[in-house]
């Protein structure tokens, strides 16, 4: 396949897929025609190319997208019932498309909280789908991979909070993606009415070895004073390819944190970006990864401050080894009108051996004045002297680089939820048992 024109691609993704595609589905009309204008623009919208800024480091020409095909499952959903485990507001668990659990506290759901799969709301929240769906910065009209993900996506998960409810047990989503060459489009929409604030998980990982293709979008909308912590935990297996476009808006005085954690997959592309649209919100950005043999993680965060004395911070670090090549892109956009601007963007890399490579790329744009924006971007390696420190300590020597590594890795996972970090802390040890001294 060349990446110029995607031709291959384009012989699967058609009109005729998406009619069969639709039949396996009940959906309201108005969610048909949103499908059917999104194959419009994928039909038409060229595929990213190294001539596009955003994909100059990522080429995906070595993918062949027509060889994936959408996974054949039904579409049933369980009947909700309360969390398993106590510690959970509610959790949703996938196999490929399928949903496998659906469970909410019977308490929440008589206050209004809404978290249930995306097919069941098209059918019983319409408003709210329709309202927040791919409606801003995340539409079909940006790019192939949203015009796919809006014509056929293929599952997803629904949170609603209702004004001034706080919630302290988290929610969590569980994504286990199948291979077999199968192709899955899963969204997630996280809408917090004002002053709510909550906490939501998501793990996402490969059930089954097997090439696969995964073209996911975010929506989070905060309103006034809400407060959102949300994490993605992705350790795919190392034959799939992951695409995951994200956007947060950010209302008046509202909170936002985001972890995202990219430790698997063979090619992950990441864009994931928080608009700043009311006075006093604030957002912070963190990411930590971790890429080995020959995986490509190309992340790109984007900072919109459209509203004035807002504050946003990003902190992303990374460890690269053996042949694989990590990507960071950053960018701080000030509106005119946002002045006090606070914004900051940092990027660390920790690189293990000389044919791994890092990239670091932020970026500023500022169309106004009396802000404070700065950014840092640094790729360094293993400090002799510090392993010959903890060595002289009593450690041997890859001993020494494995606690080094965690640590340069835990300034990021230790701000995150607790019910996140051994999770990471887990992963982050798989890929250090394969460290050399």
């Amino acid at each position: 396949m060349k990446a110029s024109t995607g031709a291959k691609t384009l012989e699967y993704y058609n009109e005729s897929i998406w009619k069969q595609f639709l039949e396996r589905r009940s959906e309201p009309e108005w969610m048909i025609r949103f499908r059917k204008e999104a194959l419009a623009l994928y039909q038409m919208l060229p595929w990213p190319t190294t001539n596009d800024e955003e994909w100059r480091r990522t080429a995906i020409n070595p993918a062949d997208f027509n060889g994936f095909a959408l996974l054949e499952e039904p579409l049933s959903v369980p009947k909700p019932e309360p969390p398993a485990e106590a510690h959970w507001s509610g959790r949703i668990r996938f196999r490929g498309c399928q949903a496998l659990e659906v469970s909410l506290h019977p308490e929440l759901a008589r206050q209004g909280v809404v978290f249930t799969t995306l097919s069941e709301a098209v059918l019983q929240h319409p408003e709210l789908v329709r309202e927040h769906f791919m409606t801003r910065n995340v539409r079909p009209a940006e790019g192939k991979f949203e015009a796919l993900h809006g014509a056929f996506w293929t599952h997803g998960v629904v949170l609603y909070l209702p004004p001034f409810l706080e919630i302290e047990a988290p929610f969590l989503a569980v994504f286990e993606e199948r291979g077999r060459h199968t192709a899955t489009m899963p969204h997630i929409l996280v809408v917090l009415d004002k002053g709510a604030r909550a906490t939501f998980l998501t793990e996402v990982f490969s059930a089954e070895t097997g090439p696969a293709f995964r073209n996911a979008v975010v929506n989070v909308y905060l309103n006034d004073n809400a407060d959102l912590r949300f994490t993605e935990l992705q350790n795919l297996n190392e034959q799939t390819y992951n695409i995951m476009n994200g956007w947060s808006e950010i209302r008046r005085d509202a909170r936002f944190y985001s972890l995202l954690a990219n430790l698997g997959s063979r090619l992950t592309k990441n864009r994931f970006g928080g608009g700043i649209m009311g006075a006093g919100a604030s957002a912070n950005l963190h990411g930590v990864y971790f890429a080995h043999r020959h995986q490509h993680f190309d992340q790109r965060t984007i900072q919109y401050h459209q509203a004035p004395a807002a504050t946003s911070n990003v902190l992303y670090k990374g460890v690269v080894k053996d042949k694989a090549h990590t990507i960071y892109q950053g960018l701080i956009r000030v509106f005119k009108h946002a002045q006090k601007t606070d914004a900051y963007q940092s990027n660390k890399n920790l690189s293990l051996n000389d044919g791994a490579r890092a990239d670091s790329i932020p970026s500023l744009e500022i169309e106004t004045n009396d802000v404070r924006c700065t950014h840092g971007a640094t790729v360094g390696k293993v400090s002799d002297e510090e392993i010959f420190y903890l060595m002289s300590r009593g450690l041997s020597r890859l001993e020494a680089k494995k606690l080094l590594v965690a640590g340069f890795l835990d300034e990021v996972i230790l701000q995150a939820p607790e019910a996140v970090q051994h999770i990471v802390h887990e992963w982050v040890e798989q890929k250090l048992e394969t460290l050399e001294s």
